[in-house]
């Protein structure tokens, strides 16, 4: 598969024995011990009798919990995040295939981050109608993105559209209906009933695909 740069964590025993068939530029790895070494376990749930996390891994989410979601915290900050008295292992890192310094690198590289969002406390359907012509560019990574979304409004727009002309063809036909049954003609009655059904019929077997 195609990467630009891929960071691999390993928590197991003897963890940098894995990193040394790596090869692809762009490649990070940080593992839990070194070779010799065992990776231990943090602490018991007695009512299962088994252990629930590993120190890495334990150690690894105290340090993004104590984050926030705009952080800048760089990979380097969370390399030297672990202690070897702590882990009761060495945890080891392989950087020669990794070309950035780590202290400008920060961890929402791979561990994600806050996207733009735009709120409204409009119908879905009412933002798509009332907005679509300010939509900025920012809403997508780039002009494709954009264009995508303004091709979906467009849809939407037209479906609604659709709905509305046949919600007023249906209303004609009842009218029709009722004028009828102020002259009490009977068979036309049941005809334009017949009618009337078949058609609603058809519109909710649209709606519905």
């Amino acid at each position: 598969f195609r990467f630009k740069e891929l960071l691999i964590m390993v928590d197991t025993c003897q963890a940098a024995t894995l990193f040394s068939q790596l090869q692809s530029p762009g490649v990070l790895a940080i593992g839990s011990s070194m070779k010799g070494e065992n990776s231990y376990s943090h602490h018991l749930d007695s009512d299962i009798g088994v252990s629930v996390v590993d120190r890495f891994t334990f150690h690894t989410l105290a340090f993004f919990e104590k984050l926030n979601m705009y952080s800048n915290a760089s990979l380097n900050s969370l390399f030297n995040s672990y202690d070897p008295s702590m882990l009761l292992s060495t945890a080891y890192y392989r950087m020669d295939l990794y070309k950035r310094a780590l202290n400008e690198v920060p961890v929402t590289n791979f561990f994600g981050s806050v996207m733009k969002t735009i709120h409204t406390d409009s119908a879905y359907t009412g933002f798509l109608a009332a907005h679509d012509a300010e939509l900025p560019l920012s809403v997508g990574n780039n002009i494709l993105d954009h264009v995508m979304l303004q091709n979906e409004a467009s849809a939407r727009r037209s479906n609604i559209e659709e709905m509305n002309e046949a919600q007023l063809m249906s209303h004609g036909w009842t009218e029709v209906l009722l004028e009828q049954l102020e002259g009490k003609n009977s068979d036309v009655v049941v005809m334009y009933g017949l009618g009337t059904m078949g058609i609603l019929l058809a519109i909710s077997t649209w709606l519905s695909m």
